[in-house]
Order: structure tokens, then C-alpha cells, then sequence
């Protein structure tokens, strides 16, 4: 892991700082060697969490290339804090490297580290989270790519947050060329488009927490479709009450327009135009509606098919 000497951030600065030197690094203390106690030692604490402010407060601060700096900044964040949690000689090339430093990261670090940040009064709040993508996303790329990404090519944090989610390393570096290329719209990918591709990865493709949240998030939208039908089921039904007589009412109505006198013509016809637009607009709407039932029951029974094989 590279050794960073007041890494800035944006532009120029960015660039300078790809060449800091770099060594090979020993492997670090084995958990229960003082390590884990040391972190909490009121001078390493106080230093970290110190230069981690002052970090923050010069993003926040800053009017030109905010997003720019912003993901320059987390980068470094996160690789100080992964030096101060498994120490500076620890080697990081491999997802299992990858995955042993996130389970090293101390859950009451981050909390105090939190704490004491959000009680600075800084621009953005910091949640434990924040913090672990941090670590995730230094441990993940290198500096000269996240230099490419976001000073190169304008990729934002965002993105590159959510490639660390991807642990295989073909993947991800494929991914990460097709958010960099510029589309026929002129745009480079967008965050959601890339979780999309994301999302379409085998899960052995992804980082372990990224799995569990991935199990969490299709168990929600599962509770909220089987939620959603539910209630439209149901409300469907009392329209059909409202409805039905309604528009029987109504259809016998519009069958003696020839009753209404010439003078009352003009308002007449004004209401018809308006009426026709509602009903048109409702029927697409209810058109729309019943395609996406359609297509989300083909999807249902496909996969209930692939099931029983």
C-alpha cells in the first residue's frame, strides 16, 4: 500500500501527488498484538480524527471542483484510515486482502469517529457508512485510477463507490471503461444505469456486504410489490363500484346530446372536449399499468420456471 504525504486533491494537485513515492511494505501485527488497542490511544486518535476534519473542511470550503475534490478526498480519507486500522506496512492486492482489512475496521472507531465529526459542525454529515466506503473505495483503486476516473474522465464519487462493490477485479475494471466512455447522448454513464450493470452480476462477482445488501434490497421490493398489488387490488375494486355505474350513467347521457338546446351548444361542447381528454388520459394510464402487470407476471412465472429445474 502506498505511503500518501499530504495527498491534495483536484487538478494540478492531484497530479503532483502521483508522484509520491511508494514501498513495499512487511506484513502488518497479528490481531491481539496491541494493534486494535493502540487505536483508541488518545494521541493516534486524536491525530487521525484531526487530519480527517481538516481534509473535510478544505472540500467544503473549496468553490471550484467540488465533486472533483470530494472524491479525491474520500479516497484519501479512506486510505488513512485503513493505514491507521491495519498499520501503514500492509500489503493490499487481492479481494481476500480487501475483505480481511473491512472485517479489521472496529465498529466503536467508526462510531466515535462519527460522533466527534458530526459534532464539528461540517457541511456534510458523516456516518459510519460514509466512512467504510471510504476504506472500501481506497483499498479498491489505485491512485493513478482514481485520478483517470475522476480528474480524467468527471466520473463522480458515486460511481466509483459503487464499483468497489464489485470484488472481481475483471468486472470491475470493465465496468469501470464502460462508465468512462461518452455515449451517443454525450454522457458518460450514469450512477444508476452503472447499478443496473451492477446489479446484473452473478453475486460470488460482488464484496460480501454488497451480497447481504443486495438480499436486503430484493426482500424489500418484494414486501413492497406484494404490498403495492394488495392495495391496488383492493382499490381497484372500490373504483370498479364508483366506476361502473358511473359510466353506464354517463354513456346514457352522452346519448341524448341531441336534446340539449343551441343556445347551451357552445358550453356543451367544451365540456365533451374536456371529458374526452380525461377519459383518454385515464385510459393510457390504465394501459400503461396493465402492460407493466403483464410484463412483471411473465418475469414472475419465468423465474418460478427456473426454479423447478
Amino acid at each position: 500500500m502506498p505511503v500518501q504525504q499530504n495527498l491534495q486533491t483536484g487538478g494540478n494537485d492531484v497530479k503532483k501527488a502521483l508522484a509520491v513515492t511508494t514501498k513495499k511494505m512487511d506484513p502488518p501485527a497479528a490481531a491481539g498484538e496491541g494493534r486494535v488497542d493502540d487505536l483508541f490511544s488518545d494521541d493516534g486518535y486524536g491525530s487521525v480524527r484531526d487530519r480527517i476534519k481538516g481534509k473535510l473542511l478544505a472540500v467544503t470550503s473549496s468553490a471550484q471542483n467540488v465533486m472533483e475534490q470530494t472524491a479525491m478526498t474520500y479516497w484519501d480519507i479512506g486510505r488513512s484510515l485503513a493505514e491507521y486500522i491495519v498499520g501503514p506496512e500492509r500489503k493490499i492486492e487481492t479481494a481476500k486482502d480487501r475483505e480481511e482489512v473491512m472485517a479489521r475496521i472496529p465498529g466503536p472507531l467508526l462510531a466515535r469517529l462519527t460522533n466527534d465529526l458530526n459534532n464539528e459542525n461540517l457541511a456534510a454529515a458523516v456516518s459510519d457508512s460514509l466512512l467504510r466506503g471510504m476504506v472500501r473505495m481506497s483499498i479498491t483503486f489505485t491512485q493513478p485510477q482514481m485520478v483517470d476516473a475522476i480528474v480524467v474522465s468527471k466520473l463522480a464519487h458515486s460511481h466509483m463507490d459503487a464499483l468497489a462493490s464489485v470484488a472481481d477485479d475483471d468486472a470491475r475494471s470493465k465496468l469501470l471503461e464502460a462508465a468512462k466512455k461518452i455515449g451517443p447522448s454525450g454522457r458518460r454513464m450514469s450512477v444508476d444505469a452503472l447499478k443496473g450493470e451492477i446489479g446484473s452480476l452473478p453475486p460470488s462477482k460482488l464484496t460480501p456486504d454488497s451480497q447481504v445488501q443486495r438480499q436486503r434490497v430484493k426482500s424489500t421490493q418484494a414486501n413492497k410489490l406484494k404490498d403495492t398489488v394488495s392495495t391496488t387490488s383492493k382499490l381497484y375494486g372500490k373504483i370498479r363500484k364508483f366506476v361502473t355505474p358511473t359510466m353506464t350513467q354517463l354513456k346514457t347521457s352522452l346519448a341524448h346530446v341531441g336534446a340539449i338546446p343551441d343556445e347551451r351548444l357552445p358550453r356543451a361542447a367544451e365540456a365533451l372536449e374536456q371529458l374526452a381528454v380525461e377519459l383518454e388520459n385515464s385510459r393510457q394510464a390504465v394501459e400503461a399499468v396493465a402492460k407493466a402487470a403483464a410484463e412483471a407476471l411473465k418475469r414472475v412465472r419465468e423465474r418460478q420456471k427456473s426454479a423447478r429445474k
